[in-house]
């Protein structure tokens, strides 16, 4: 990690300023997905990340049991009919069998699974379930995931200064950007007739940094007032507000190049 990123993580933990930053004068706060169409790709997710799994290892399971069963031998049976049946009925039946098709006493049935088999497919779909509820991310992380590869609105400053002098000038607008992430918390619900909020999933969208020679771009992940963050950044580093050139766009930092988080402190999310 860059020094200057683990200079901006202390500074950022010592910070608790926010900067006052009014939404864009023409009302665009949405995002470029908006977060019902999240949650339906979250459940679609869940759905085919789970599903298509699980198929797969019971289709492998159900085909190797099938082709090991084809080995075993087939059981043979035979009939409890006799000449000396308890009962005159079940005598006639049996000298009537004897003359007709002999071999009808004797039958064979396939055979018949071990019982540990089917403790083994009982296993392998619960270790498939589990896998999977390991793996898939809560819907507050998938929903930074979905934002930061589709893209959101953003507001960026742009502004061309010396290289070596990029880890300073964050850490003067340290105390702006501190306040800009984005905090995502979507509350769970208990199960049952009368559900109730006991906890939540939550995770951050921050800030975005990037580096381009001499050119050092901040992206706040919201939609805010130019004119207002223009002020704030140049009166935090005492550049000239001429020099910090704005900028509102839909930013996908996991598709472009050179986006680097701004270093937060993870919260733990509530339980």
């Amino acid at each position: 990690m860059p020094a200057w990123r683990c200079r901006l993580a202390e500074t950022t933990r010592a910070t608790n300023l926010r900067h006052h930053v009014r939404p864009a004068r023409d009302g665009n706060t949405h995002y470029a997905m908006s977060n019902p169409q999240i949650y339906a790709l979250y459940l679609l997710a869940c759905l085919i990340t789970c599903g298509i799994p699980v198929a797969l290892v019971m289709y492998g399971f159900v085909k190797a049991f099938n082709a090991r069963m084809a080995k075993l031998p087939r059981r043979v049976h035979i009939s409890t009919l006799g000449p000396h049946s308890p009962t005159r009925r079940q005598r006639k039946a049996y000298w009537r069998a004897m003359r007709r098709n002999p071999e009808s006493l004797t039958f064979t049935r396939p055979a018949r699974a071990p019982r540990w088999w089917v403790l083994v497919g009982a296993v392998l779909f619960i270790a498939t379930v589990f896998t999977w509820a390991w793996l898939m991310p809560n819907p507050a992380r998938f929903n930074v995931m979905v934002r930061s590869t589709v893209g959101y609105p953003a507001t960026v400053a742009e502004v061309r200064i010396v290289q070596h002098q990029h880890g300073e000038l964050l850490l003067r607008w340290a105390p702006v950007v501190v306040g800009g992430a984005h905090y995502i918390a979507i509350p769970r619900y208990s199960r049952g007739p009368m559900p109730y909020i006991t906890g939540y999933h939550a995770d951050i969208l921050p800030a975005q940094v990037r580096q381009q020679g001499d050119v050092l771009q901040l992206a706040m992940p919201m939609p805010a007032d130019p004119a207002v963050l223009r002020r704030e950044l140049a009166k935090a580093s005492g550049l000239p507000e001429q020099a910090i050139h704005m900028q509102q766009r839909t930013l996908a930092p996991w598709r472009e190049d050179g986006w680097q988080p701004w270093p937060v402190e993870q919260d733990e999310p509530a339980r």
